[in-house]
């Protein structure tokens, strides 16, 4: 089996097979395209694993897919990218283990990366507006709808969509979309850059 064979199992939506099909395979060779195929399979099975609430599991998918990103070429949409942030996104949502690393590490490079005068008076402030931060993503994230997360998870994988891409890529129609764009940009979610007619929606 190659890896043609692989991503049209992963078309056809055999996504354990394709995994355990491409891990062999990458072990051996970490060529260009295997790596392309190792990264967008296990895409797969972290969304699987997530559906299957087997979130230990995916936390380890998301670890090595982090490995993966710097190899991966040809993706001038980011779309790897993309699906990282939507990856980082849902487990926050998900995991409280997560979360708490998430938030602590993001806490910590705060600190390095801007050195103050009076090292006390800054971490409470740091450590005051992160919290608030940290509620008011939970929150913002925990209480869209269905259709609301759908709309936002194909925009954090499609950076720069619009209206009438998300409806080919979700199904869901246009009026419906515009309503749950409105939602997300005023929870600052998602934001629109570019102009009208060229411009595109990209998550924050």
């Amino acid at each position: 089996m190659n890896v043609k064979d692989i991503f049209a199992l992963r078309k056809q939506g055999k996504i354990e097979e394709a995994y355990e099909a491409i891990r062999p395979i990458y072990r051996e060779h970490k060529g260009r395209f295997t790596t392309l195929c190792m990264f967008w399979v296990a895409s797969d099975v972290f969304k699987l694993r997530l559906e299957q609430k087997r979130i230990e599991e995916a936390e380890k998918i998301y670890r090595a897919m982090l490995r993966l990103l710097p190899f991966i070429e040809d993706d001038p949409e980011h779309k790897a990218k993309g699906f990282m942030h939507y990856a980082e996104g849902r487990l926050i949502t998900e995991s409280e283990r997560f979360r708490k690393r998430y938030f602590a590490m993001r806490d910590k490079k705060k600190r390095v990366d801007i050195p103050s005068d009076n090292p006390s008076e800054d971490s409470n402030s740091c450590n005051s507006s992160d919290s608030c931060s940290e509620k008011d993503i939970i929150s913002a994230l925990s209480d869209l709808s269905a259709g609301q997360t759908k709309v936002l998870d194909c925009i954090k994988v499609n950076e720069g969509i619009n209206v009438p891409g998300i409806e080919a890529e979700t199904g869901i129609p246009s009026k419906s979309i515009e309503r749950h764009i409105k939602v997300l940009i005023e929870r600052g979610l998602i934001e629109h850059r570019g102009s009208k007619k060229t411009g595109g929606y990209h998550a924050l």
